[in-house]
């Protein structure tokens, strides 16, 4: 996909900045919340210099963020002890994450990238627990 230089700047700016926080994040909570300025900049960058691309991106990245982030709560709140997320999952979250900014940076496209991100998601959803668990989801 190939975005002016200034809006590919503006976007690796954020991303870079979010990736190193959600390295250092002390907890899940602090991950997932830099992890939600991935839907955050694309969001601005597409209202800039709209590309079908970036929505698509912008809606599985957000998806993502929901997704997981809704798992995580319930969990810590007591709720859902059935269905846990696995260091793993965060771990892939961050390599996913960092793959989908070296796409934007090389300006290629993202949509395999995209891919791995929405399976990860399905993976924090109760079916997708269970196919995990059976092992039909690697990630």
């Amino acid at each position: 996909m190939k975005i002016s230089d200034s809006i590919k700047e503006y976007i690796l700016d954020d991303l870079d900045f979010a990736l190193k926080k959600m390295e250092e994040a002390k907890d899940k909570d602090e991950l997932l919340y830099f992890f939600s300025a991935f839907a955050g900049a694309v969001h601005r960058a597409f209202n800039i210099e709209y590309k079908s691309d970036l929505v698509f991106a912008h809606l599985i990245l957000k998806t993502t963020h929901e997704t997981i982030t809704a798992r995580l709560k319930s969990i810590l709140s007591g709720n859902e002890k059935n269905i846990p997320l696995y260091e793993h999952q965060f771990e892939t979250l961050i390599q996913i994450s960092k793959e989908f900014r070296d796409k934007i940076s090389d300006n290629k496209s993202f949509d395999s990238v995209l891919k791995k991100m929405a399976i990860l998601t399905y993976s924090a959803t109760g079916n997708g627990y269970y196919l995990y668990s059976k092992g039909l989801i690697k990630i």
